[in-house]
């Protein structure tokens, strides 16, 4: 039992590297290039591993889009103060 628990948080971390080394790489491309590698994988398992590397891509991107929403402006200037 422990050694599948085992497995599945290893290929989440590979998973998840695998996003982020995307990410780095290719900024906002990184979602369409897994995808990309998700249409012509031809092994099932292929096909799901890059299913599961583009979701890692889209919940990472998405909340990095959230912080920049929610972050006040820069507008150049110092606050207002009281």
């Amino acid at each position: 039992m422990l050694l599948f628990l085992e497995r599945g948080r290893k290929r989440r971390r590979r998973i998840e590297a695998e996003a982020e080394s995307l990410i780095r790489r290719l900024g906002p491309g990184a979602f369409d290039a897994a995808h990309e590698r998700e249409r012509k994988a031809e092994a099932f398992a292929s096909v799901r591993y890059w299913r599961s590397v583009r979701k890692a891509i889209a919940r990472e991107t998405t909340a990095e889009t959230h912080r920049l929403r929610d972050a006040p402006p820069d507008t150049g200037r110092p606050p207002a103060g009281p």
